[in-house]
């Protein structure tokens, strides 16, 4: 086929079109904007040229279809040009769902923990020598892409997203998968420019459970109160498998998960974790996984790109980077961190940069979201609100709102490195910094230069 993909640049579009593109289609895209390593792939393929910007002179006659990006407007030329010489245009979810339509489907949900999860079912199957498609939002180890499609193998894990599809496909992402194997790991409101009532986030995932197949499996996380009334409520013929923190201790050693009387030493942390490794234990036992081989597996796992990566660590000085972008997210990535420094000094800098996080009708959320941080730093980014046309909430309805008694705020890249080297100046060793945004604090670089920055204080 020859396809186009419109909105292109995505961590997940641009490696749908190169696994396309490796299954012998021809693939086009365009987009406004394109980074690296995004930009560099789709170079490397010919996916795009040069100038890659929208241009409605792409979409010709001869297009099978188009494969439709989110990020994309309703008011897109290519987009206004695709529906007037009537080219098929599908949402990247869409298109997923029509390919997988003879596969084994694995779908793991959540407003919390998804990527992880996925990522370890993944890891499981890879170390057993399962064949796989998959696809999954962040870079996990061991796997080249994002995404992987092909013809012959008989299993798919998707990570299911409750966002919506395309602009012009308002039907939730993972509403599309009908998985026969599917994961909740727990619901936290989310994404309120599409949900603005806590009750219609709740029926999105009440929906996703009505498109299990029949006979299938839903795997949840019986610790949600949320979850837990969803699917006790839900009288449709699936099985119905509950989960809860699979029991692990720390040690000097590491720490560690006991099954059988024997313990396996594992590179993650946090009680979040743990929770995510039951689910995907269980969605490994359904395959014909057997547990031992599961945990055997899981010690050499290292959690995704940006999901509580440690970027530097000595005596004085702890940095790690996560994607925490929501308040049940940011709850348990600081939680994670205080269990693990009991004795730290912790300082957690958060960027405000969803479409939730820039609505104040949102911010009460966030309340005591990070009592277990010593220090809260808060960082804006004004072309991040002007991007998504969003005004600024004045500093202090934001402070109010998350409720920590020791709350900065900070808007540019420079006044951030100069208070941390304040707040570090002045906190007594051992610290634990602690970045977490889905954004990059407008490309704040946390490098070698900075850490030693720090050090010499």
């Amino acid at each position: 086929m020859k396809i186009h993909c419109i909105s292109v640049g995505g961590a997940v579009m641009h490696q749908l079109a190169i696994s396309l593109k490796k299954l012998g289609h021809i693939v086009t895209g365009s987009d406004d904007e394109i980074y690296d390593p995004a930009y560099s792939n789709l170079l490397k393929h010919e996916i795009i040229q040069m100038d890659y910007h929208f241009n409605p002179d792409l979409i010709t006659h001869d297009l099978d279809l188009i494969i439709l990006g989110m990020h994309a407007r309703k008011d897109n030329p290519e987009l206004l040009k695709a529906q007037e010489l009537q080219i098929r245009i599908v949402s990247y979810p869409e298109f997923i769902h029509e390919f997988a339509k003879n596969k084994m489907r694995i779908v793991v949900g959540g407003s919390h923990g998804k990527t992880t999860t996925t990522a370890m079912i993944m890891h499981a199957f890879h170390k057993v020598s399962i064949p796989f498609d998959y696809l999954v939002g962040a870079n996990v180890k061991d796997f080249t892409t994002n995404v992987h499609l092909t013809h012959e193998n008989p299993y798919i894990i998707l990570e299911g997203d409750e966002y919506l599809s395309s602009c012009i496909d308002n039907k939730a992402k993972f509403h599309w998968y009908h998985p026969h194997i599917a994961v909740l790991t727990g619901i936290a409101w989310d994404h309120i420019n599409v949900y603005p009532a806590f009750d219609q986030y709740l029926e999105a995932f009440s929906f996703f459970i009505e498109t299990i197949e029949p006979n299938g499996y839903l795997i949840y996380n019986e610790n949600d109160s949320f979850l837990h009334k969803l699917v006790s409520c839900h009288a449709g013929e699936i099985h119905k498998i509950p989960y809860r923190v699979f029991p692990y201790f720390h040690s000097n050693e590491g720490c560690y998960v006991c099954y059988l009387e024997k313990k396996y030493c594992v590179s993650f942390f946090g009680n979040h974790n743990f929770s995510n490794m039951a689910a995907a234990m269980e969605v490994a036992k359904l395959v014909g996984i057997q547990p031992e081989t599961f945990l055997e597996a899981i010690t050499t796992f290292s959690l995704p790109d940006k999901r509580l990566n440690c970027l530097f660590e000595n005596q004085k000085l702890s940095i790690y980077r996560d994607f925490a972008h929501a308040p049940s997210k940011a709850r348990a990535t600081v939680q994670a961190i205080r269990e693990k420094y009991p004795h730290h000094q912790v300082v957690a800098i958060y960027e405000l940069h969803t479409y939730s996080s820039m609505d104040e009708s949102f911010l009460p959320q966030y309340a005591q979201v990070f009592a277990h941080a010593d220090r809260l730093i808060i960082y804006i980014s004004a072309h991040s609100f002007e991007i998504k046309k969003r005004s600024l909430i004045p500093p202090e309805n934001i402070i109010k709102y998350f409720e920590h008694p020791k709350t900065e705020i900070v808007f540019q890249p420079e006044e951030l490195e100069k208070l941390l080297i304040a707040v570090v100046s002045k906190l007594k060793p051992p610290l634990v910094l602690l970045f977490m945004s889905s954004g990059n604090f407008d490309h704040f670089e946390l490098n070698n230069k900075l850490y030693q920055k720090l050090l010499i204080l």
